[in-house]
């Protein structure tokens, strides 16, 4: 289903550049489709698109990327982060346009504020606000909606997530790092990246960026305090727990699964569920759930590497086999020898048992076995038949049926006596025959 871009383009002031434009503007379109963002960023300048142009993009996520204009002033992007998306061209030596697109969905609520009126983003028809305890409803069409509060702080809520705002500004932060490794924080106000604060683990201050971001380091394990201020708005301090060294998956899956079987790989440590650990098999890469698991299916015979990997824990790897399905067979039995016209009783069996609803094939006929397991059919003329018994997921099974012509009956005591008796009655037919016959020829 089509998500429809809720952009809020913010256009700031014109300077004069490098390429001898009195203006310059970036004009986001970026859509939703098929669980994918997509779409273009196009730098104008005095009404004529831009080719070769750097364009600095910060996704939801944190992450900057840098990309180039297009012959036609296009940036292209594909991923699949909804949220806040920054963008940044340098249209003077240390002067720059930005521009930013906020796309909505499950993914969280978006929140700009504008001194004391907040524009609030949400998957949802309305945004409820809880002010002192009050609730508010927000009408939001297509997902976002504008509230007017001098409360310092308040709570959103939309589509079944919830999100502090306010006067403030927040910390996002990873909840581990590794002793000795980089990790970033970033400061924003609400959803707004917030430049030129001081953030502090320790005895460390850093300033974020244009991006709101600062990188620390903390060289012992132990948990830690973040802090950020900048005019005397503070952040909310968030900890984060620094590791001496990377954490190990306990992962478990069957050593062997059949072409077709859906198999679970869990992943947990310490006894603990993995959630979010990405699991990869066979060009397959899939989170595990709260649970710590992840659904796959073999298709093919072999032997296949699983994966598993999450920011902070050493990458695992193991083998899964998948074999071949050992069918059980069909067992076709009937006498090896018919009679024309007599009736041909194919019982089929599996493992000893009689086997319902499998076919039967003899002569171009095909019947489907009872529940004894038995199909039967008329002998038809002399001659050798192949039978052949199928059902899904038995190997079929196969015999030769002899059919023979009836064979000549001994006759019986009833049968000698009655010959006997015709025989008799011809020799005495004959005998008197005979005799008249001479007697004629002696009256001559």
């Amino acid at each position: 289903m089509h998500k429809k871009l809720l952009a809020a383009a913010l256009l700031l002031l014109s300077f004069s550049c490098a390429f001898g434009c009195t203006s310059i503007g970036l004009h986001p379109n970026l859509t939703e489709k098929d669980g994918k963002i997509f779409g273009s960023v196009l730098v104008e300048c005095d009404w004529n698109a831009l080719a070769g142009v750097k364009v600095a993009v910060t996704v939801p996520s944190g992450e900057t990327q840098t990309l180039v204009t297009s012959e036609t002033g296009d940036i292209y992007i594909e991923g699949g982060e909804k949220g806040a998306y920054f963008f940044s061209v340098e249209v003077a030596e240390g002067n720059s346009n930005e521009a930013k697109v906020v796309l909505r969905g499950k993914a969280g609520i978006t929140v700009i504020r504008d001194e004391n009126t907040y524009f609030v983003c949400g998957e949802a028809n309305q945004v409820e606000i809880i002010d002192n305890g009050t609730l508010y409803i927000v009408p939001a069409k297509g997902g976002c909606g504008t509230y007017t509060t001098k409360s310092d702080s308040f709570t959103v809520r939309a589509g079944g997530t919830e999100k502090k705002a306010g006067k403030m500004l927040f910390i996002e932060a990873p909840a581990e790092a590794i002793a000795g490794t980089q990790f970033t924080v970033r400061v924003l106000d609400n959803s707004r990246p917030v430049a030129g604060a001081t953030a502090k683990i320790l005895e460390t201050e850093k300033t974020t960026d244009a991006l709101g971001l600062a990188v620390f380091s903390v060289e012992k394990a132990g948990s830690f305090e973040i802090s950020a201020e900048l005019g005397g708005m503070a952040a909310e301090k968030k900890t984060i727990t620094v590791l001496e060294k990377k954490k190990e998956f306990d992962v478990s899956f069957p050593e062997e699964v059949f072409p077709g079987e859906v198999f679970i790989v869990n992943v947990s440590c310490a006894g603990e569920p993995v959630q979010g650990a990405v699991v990869e098999f066979r060009k397959q890469s899939k989170p595990t759930n709260s649970e710590g698991d992840a659904f796959f299916s073999a298709q093919a015979k072999g032997a296949f590497e699983v994966f598993v990997q999450k920011e902070n824990f050493e990458q695992f790897s193991s083998t899964v086999e998948c074999v071949a399905l050992e069918q059980p067979a069909l067992e076709l039995m009937f006498p090896s020898e018919i009679t024309e016209g007599d009736a041909l009783e194919a019982l089929v069996l599996s493992g000893g048992e009689p086997v319902e609803g499998a076919k039967v094939s003899f002569n171009g006929l095909e019947k489907e076995t009872d529940s004894s397991g038995k199909a039967v059919f008329i002998a038809p003329q002399a001659g050798s038949y192949n039978v052949v018994a199928q059902k899904e997921g038995f190997a079929s099974g196969e015999k030769t049926a002899s059919v023979n012509k009836p064979a000549s009956e001994p006759l019986t005591n009833e049968a000698i006596l009655f010959l006997s008796l015709l025989v008799f009655v011809f020799f005495i037919c004959l005998g008197g025959a005979i005799h008249f016959f001479r007697k004629w020829r002696s009256l001559r």
